[in-house]
């Protein structure tokens, strides 16, 4: 574990769940949800641009 070797003391995990989009029960989750979403949108043409040009070496224009 990086942190460990880092110096990190008492480390621990926390999973929990995180909403894609806005279908989540509640209002503070269907927030959560609609940022989540969001993020993930802005984020895709930069993932599949490198996908694309990376291992189908094609061009970026």
């Amino acid at each position: 574990m990086w942190m460990a070797k880092a110096g990190f003391t008492n480390i621990g995990e926390k999973k929990f769940a995180v909403p894609m989009n806005t279908w989540a029960k509640g209002k503070e989750q269907k927030a959560h949800g609609a940022m989540q979403m969001a993020n993930s949108l802005e984020g895709v043409d930069g993932l599949t641009m490198a996908v694309f040009t990376m291992l189908r070496n094609c061009s970026s224009t």
